[in-house]
């Protein structure tokens, strides 16, 4: 006998049952406590509760037994509708978390699909709904805390940097700007798939203007900077906004390329120094201040 045991279905109720824990035992209205119930009205809502939590196979049944269903159990009691017990199996989080990374990296959010994740992670689309809500609901949960570290981190430099007394900026702000790339960068190789996920596979998700999110930062910055001059008595001449926006995004993307073609780190900290050099010249350039 396996975990799929018939349980008569009282009135306005679907009992989740825990798994057999020996081929002798039967279990029947009995053996389950009103905590291990749920309220429904019939049978259909009753097997569309079962199928929402993503662990059952859920049949009605007719003829000489009394009205009930079929219900098998993965695992322990469901509460809630599910939510309690997608957190206890052992496994399966982990597991959709690792195909949904592979299915996201190779097709990008709006082409991936979530059968195909659970097909391969041995689960089911109800499953991934449960612990997710949706399918993007999975793809934040895979890169969202790397983009709020990104975005903390890089908020938190500016604001470190302009706190500094004015006559202190220009001689720090390369060494500033240099070790937040740095840094940020090594993070990125640290967490080098959920962060190209971020960079290129995002279209669809609030995290497709991550790039325009990062020239917005540093474009306010820069304005901040232009008046900390301003106010030392070196003015940088007029610089055009449209100008300065093609130039901060192609700094950006030049910056990203590197974990996009995921370059090795030697020659990406190389590459990170010269690319420092060739844009920190020709900031000094255009702002007057060679």
């Amino acid at each position: 006998m396996d975990c799929c045991e018939y349980l008569p279905l009282s009135e306005n109720l679907i009992y989740f049952i825990p798994p057999i824990q020996s081929s002798g035992e039967i279990w029947d209205e009995n053996n389950v406590t009103k905590s291990q119930s749920l309220p429904v009205h019939d049978h259909q809502q009753s097997k569309l509760v079962c199928e929402q939590a993503g662990f059952f196979s859920v049949k009605s049944l007719t003829g000489n037994k009394k009205s009930g269903i079929f219900i098998t159990v993965l695992y322990n009691i469901v509460i809630d509708g599910g939510k309690q017990l997608a957190k206890q199996i052992e496994g399966v989080y982990e597991r959709i978390i690792e195909y949904a990374r592979k299915e996201f990296l190779k097709k990008g959010y709006m082409d991936a699909s979530l059968r195909t994740i659970a097909a391969q992670a041995g689960t089911t689309t109800g499953s991934i709904y449960t612990r997710f809500k949706d399918k993007e609901g999975l793809f934040e949960a895979i890169v969202g805390p790397h983009y709020d570290h990104i975005m903390s981190r890089f908020c938190q430099v500016q604001e470190e940097f302009a706190a500094l007394p004015a006559e202190q900026q220009p001689e720090n702000m390369g060494k500033v700007s240099g070790n937040c790339m740095l840094e940020i960068l090594q993070y990125c190789y640290e967490h080098i798939e959920e962060c190209q996920m971020l960079i290129s596979k995002a279209e669809g998700t609030r995290y497709a203007n991550f790039l325009d999110e990062l020239v917005e930062i540093e474009s306010k910055a820069t304005h901040k900077y232009l008046q900390v001059l301003e106010d030392l008595g070196n003015p940088s001449p007029p610089i055009s906004p449209r100008l300065e926006h093609i130039i901060i995004t192609g700094m950006f993307n030049t910056y990203l390329e590197l974990v996009l073609h995921q370059v090795p780190w030697e020659e990406a900290m190389l590459y990170l120094e010269e690319m420092q050099a060739f844009y920190t010249a020709g900031w000094m350039k255009l702002m007057g201040q060679e």
